[in-house]
């Protein structure tokens, strides 16, 4: 009887302590909701209380070589994030798929990609958005938003792989580029 009430106090104890662990992780879980995407067919980023963003392009040249162009663009009253980001503030999300994490380069969206934009808020959070190659069919462009790992994908890491048109890109890469 006794092994019994103790065998039942340590389940209740797990139990608990998964419980507590649970809600730890979903709390410290951010996916950036107030500045990006949340659903298909909303805009990729909200623009309108972006401050600054670093726009970092990786281009392979002629040569063979690769280059990499990163230009910083501060925003106010004068110079608007639509001058710069362009088409890229009404990007729509046309498709999104979860990938296991060991398989982004398969979408260039590993350690090696086309492009990196950080985008800075009036409220003091950033979202850092990679651009990898090109659908098959080339009009869409592969894109990830960085973000934490929440506690679903501590056992599986997935990452959720995003699909916009990809002249969003080409607009900006031709203004950093210039």
């Amino acid at each position: 009887m006794f092994f019994s009430v103790l065998v039942y106090s340590n389940i209740i104890k797990s139990n608990v302590l998964r419980l507590i662990l649970l809600i730890f992780l979903a709390s410290c879980e951010s996916e950036y909701k107030a500045h990006s995407h949340q659903l298909l067919d909303q805009f990729l980023f909200n623009c309108s209380k972006i401050t600054s963003a670093t726009v970092e392009i990786n281009r392979v040249l002629p040569s063979g070589g690769k280059e990499s162009i990163k230009k910083l663009f501060e925003f106010s009253e004068l110079t608007s994030p639509k001058s710069v980001l362009k088409t890229m503030c009404v990007a729509k999300v046309e498709r999104n798929f979860k990938v296991r994490a060991n398989r982004l380069e398969m979408y260039n969206l590993g350690k090696t990609y086309n492009a990196k934009i950080k985008l800075n808020f009036s409220d003091s959070q950033s979202i850092k958005l990679y651009f990898g190659r090109t659908t098959p069919d080339s009009f869409g462009q592969y894109v990830k938003i960085e973000k934490t790992l929440s506690f679903t994908s501590l056992y599986r890491p997935t990452i959720e792989v995003l699909i916009v048109p990809a002249y969003h890109l080409n607009a900006v890469a031709a203004e950093v580029i210039e």
